[in-house]
């Protein structure tokens, strides 16, 4: 039997309503990769530049989610 699928905000989410083991090891973890990667945040960096491309330095390191 086929879990079925809860779509929440952006993301889609296997919900097993049988208790029954979702496929192969292997396929539990393949998808569990896809999860991850699906739902990582996005990295960005707030910088500051001195002068007119004289230097500059990383002030705010971030994540940016979908929500």
């Amino acid at each position: 039997m086929k879990p079925t699928e809860s779509k929440t905000d952006s993301s889609i989410t296997a919900v097993n309503r049988t208790g029954e083991a979702l496929g192969s090891p292997e396929e539990f973890m393949a998808e569990l990769r896809d999860l991850a990667r699906e739902t990582a945040p996005r990295l960005f960096a707030l910088c500051e530049e001195f002068g007119d491309r004289h230097d500059a330095q990383v002030e705010y390191w971030g994540m940016a989610f979908d929500d």
